[in-house]
């Protein structure tokens, strides 16, 4: 396959005049294709080329996600961090943090909520909410800028704060993710 920008050399012409040369290298089978791959992930699993190495490529990136997410947990100081502490092998047990969760579903929560704990560092000085309003006024201040919010970016955080409360093992009567005022906020 070319790439785009790729010069294709002429066949030799011999006795052959320019109209025989343009025929041939139309006729020739020629594919222009440029690959652009969404991630990581996908840009190595095109390349795989056996089911094993995919699978060891998906773990590997589900590892990867999954350490994110546990820095996160743990600069939040949530209730799980105690737990997996315990363990006798803490850093596996982190790497399993995010159960079965896919790599493309974690990073995409993690795409989702990384500007969200920028936000919170940047305004109020911790990286995780403690009330409810910490959420509401980053959409708030989300929609009062002149750039388009895309429609599913709310419930995107959504689900990226869900996730984190209950990977945190966050009790279900502290879950801000479950809170009426929340809730209503997103519909």
């Amino acid at each position: 396959f070319l790439e785009l920008g790729t010069i294709m050399p002429l066949p030799a012409t011999g006795a052959r005049s320019s109209a025989d040369v343009y025929s041939a290298a139309v006729a020739a089978d020629i594919t222009l294709a440029r690959k652009v791959h969404k991630s990581r992930l996908s840009c190595s699993l095109a390349l795989a080329t056996s089911e094993k190495q995919r699978a060891d490529l998906e773990d590997a990136e589900r590892v990867r996600w999954s350490l994110l997410f546990a820095a996160w947990v743990q600069e939040a100081r949530l209730p799980v961090c105690a737990e997996i502490e315990a363990t006798t092998c803490p850093e596996e047990s982190w790497k399993r943090f995010c159960g079965s969760r896919r790599a493309k579903t974690l990073r995409g929560r993690a795409h989702a909520w990384k500007p969200v704990r920028e936000w919170l560092v940047a305004s109020s000085g911790h990286s995780f909410p403690r009330k409810i309003s910490d959420l509401i006024d980053y959409l708030d201040e989300l929609l009062q800028r002149d750039m388009p919010v895309p429609r599913t970016l709310p419930d995107s955080i959504a689900a990226a704060f869900s996730v984190l409360e209950t990977m945190g093992c966050v009790a279900d009567e502290d879950r801000l993710s479950e809170k009426p005022l929340w809730k209503a906020t997103l519909d």
